[in-house]
């Protein structure tokens, strides 16, 4: 029997269809190859870790620096000042001068100006009184068109002072309240048109809104949040969500449920209770002092954003008799003379007898 011809075949010594071995060559290039892909892997890996990775936040701001000088709603609302002013990032100086007119103030302004702060506030809700003879006429309390011009030439002079001492601080003037109703000035003795009255609010607020572009500052009506809706005097004002509900538990005679007390029994100032000093803190919660407070850091925050005064030349000289203000900006120059018997303003002039009629009244103190 043929044995070899049912016997298993030998296996294949040599290369086989689909089996080529790689030339030395090739097996490198597919080494390299491979080695290269690891290593952008490995890049890839470290590049999409890092973007991963969170970006620190930019540090914030500094606060604004900020003063207020004013009289003694400038003290009513002291404490509700320094309560907010770090949480809208402001660091504030408050400078209360109760009693005093504007003019009384100059000093402290010039000082608080020399600070060099961002923004400077001027509060005057128009005393005028024994306290500041600058505010006098012949020793007198002025009243009428009297009053208004001191004021006026006041508002020049503190202004120009200002821009003078601080060119790039931005000066904002802010609205009085409410004052005394007619009725109740009446009931008080004093004349019409005398400093505390409605008359003296209405009148300063025309003055200090008029003045602002030519003066350069911004003028803010403030004591506007102290008024009812058609913007007259108000006790009371509902009470606001974030602040406590409690008028008619300190005095349920001036305060319904749900409001809270806005002004004091004198009708002027802004603590609940009657103080019997401008010095003293107010013992409870004063929903007045909290509401003119927000008004006052919401019109600094607003000045904080805005361009540079621009102010170039500022002076201002004066004597026993006679007060010479000229302030220059870029587009304006306005001068202003006062004598005794004559304010002139913008080339305009206004002859005036001083008013010797002598009013007595509770000053802002």
């Amino acid at each position: 029997m043929d044995t070899a011809r049912h016997s298993s075949p030998a296996p294949p010594t040599g290369p086989t269809i689909g089996r080529h071995p790689r030339p030395p060559a090739v097996r490198q290039v597919h080494r390299r190859r491979a080695r290269h892909a690891s290593g952008f892997a490995l890049v890839l890996a470290v590049v999409v870790a890092a973007g991963c990775e969170p970006v620190p936040p930019p540090p914030p701001p500094p606060p604004v620096r900020a003063v207020i000088v004013g009289d003694s709603l400038t003290n009513d609302m002291a404490r509700q000042l320094a309560e907010q002013a770090p949480g809208r990032s402001i660091s504030l100086t408050v400078r209360p001068m109760a009693g005093n007119a504007l003019c009384g103030m100059l000093d402290i302004i010039v000082a608080e100006a020399a600070r060099k702060p961002e923004v400077l506030v001027v509060e005057s809700a128009g005393n005028a009184n024994e306290m500041t003879p600058c505010a006098l006429v012949d020793g007198a309390i002025p009243t009428g068109q009297d009053y208004l011009d001191r004021y006026r030439v006041a508002l020049t002079e503190v202004v120009a002072a200002i821009h003078l001492e601080s060119p790039t601080t931005k000066v904002v003037v802010t609205g009085i309240p409410p004052l005394l109703p007619p009725d109740q000035a009446s009931l008080l003795g004093l004349h019409a048109e005398s400093p505390m009255t409605q008359w003296a609010a209405d009148g300063l607020n025309a003055i200090y809104q008029e003045s602002a572009d030519l003066l350069g500052y911004r003028y803010v009506d403030a004591g506007r949040s102290l008024t009812g809706a058609d913007g007259a005097w108000v006790a009371t004002l509902p009470c606001e969500a974030m602040e406590p509900c409690v008028g008619n538990e300190i005095d349920p005679s001036r305060a319904a449920p749900g409001t809270n007390l806005i002004r004091s029994p004198d009708m002027l100032h802004l603590c609940p209770v009657q103080l019997q000093t401008a010095a003293e803190t107010c013992p409870v919660h004063s929903s007045g002092g909290r509401r003119l407070a927000t008004a006052t850091l919401d019109a600094i925050v607003l000045a904080a954003t805005e361009p540079a005064p621009t102010t170039t030349t500022t002076s201002s000289t004066s004597t026993n008799s006679t007060t010479t203000t000229t302030t220059t900006t870029s587009s304006t120059t306005t001068t202003t003379t006062t004598t005794p018997d004559t304010t002139t303003t913008s080339a305009t002039t206004t002859s005036t007898t001083p008013d010797t009629t002598t009013s007595t009244t509770t000053p802002l103190s």
